[in-house]
């Protein structure tokens, strides 16, 4: 059986983005490559985010060598600006070269 992904990121390119009238911060640049990288998988609290990150990082680890896991699960779906910062911290203190999200319903 073949398996097929279409993933639809509308936002990926870059471009000026505005909040409120203000400017908001430029996208993270993308990695070069995802070889010997520390990938960051964050968890949704949905039923399905878990199962979908485990196929994200089966798919990743067989095709880019000594690629690197760290997990972090939100307390619930909706986030408050507590929550964002702790997916912050987490993000710098696990030193992540990128991040997946997942909201699996």
């Amino acid at each position: 059986m073949t398996e097929i992904f279409e993933v639809v990121i509308p936002l990926a390119k870059r471009k000026k983005v505005e909040v409120e009238g203000k400017a908001a911060a430029p996208y993270a640049p993308r990695v070069d490559t995802l070889r010997g990288k520390k990938i960051g998988l964050v968890n949704n609290s949905k039923s399905m985010a878990s199962p979908t990150l485990e196929v994200v990082k089966e798919k990743l680890s067989s095709r880019f060598p000594n690629i690197t896991f760290t997990y972090f699960k939100t307390p619930t779906f909706v986030l408050t600006d507590r929550d964002y910062e702790n997916v912050k911290n987490w993000a710098l203190n696990e030193k992540i070269d990128a991040a997946i999200g997942a909201m699996g319903d």
